[in-house]
């Protein structure tokens, strides 16, 4: 919750800290892994996003919030096949 918190609020360096120590930890956790790609691709790192967001959803096959920004880091990649994929 406090990485999450720290990526609302814009503090992306100190947010990508946090919950890449937090996955570190609980790597299975599908929110942690979450909310770490969703920080990635705020910091324009998609590329890097896309495996942590894809962990999450196979973790969590109804985590639509991990779809979403998989969806998203893909498009910003130019996959836009797989993005169409997550989105549907």
């Amino acid at each position: 919750a406090y990485g999450e918190a720290l990526r609302q609020i814009g503090s992306l360096d100190k947010a990508e800290t946090v919950l890449e120590q937090a996955v570190r930890a609980n790597p299975q956790h599908p929110g942690l892994l979450t909310a770490h790609g969703k920080t990635l691709v705020a910091l324009g790192r998609p590329a890097e996003a896309i495996p942590v967001l894809e962990r999450a959803v196979v973790r969590d096959p109804k985590n639509w919030t991990a779809f979403s920004a998989a969806g998203i880091a893909e498009d910003q990649t130019s996959d836009h096949a797989a993005a169409r994929a997550h989105y549907e």
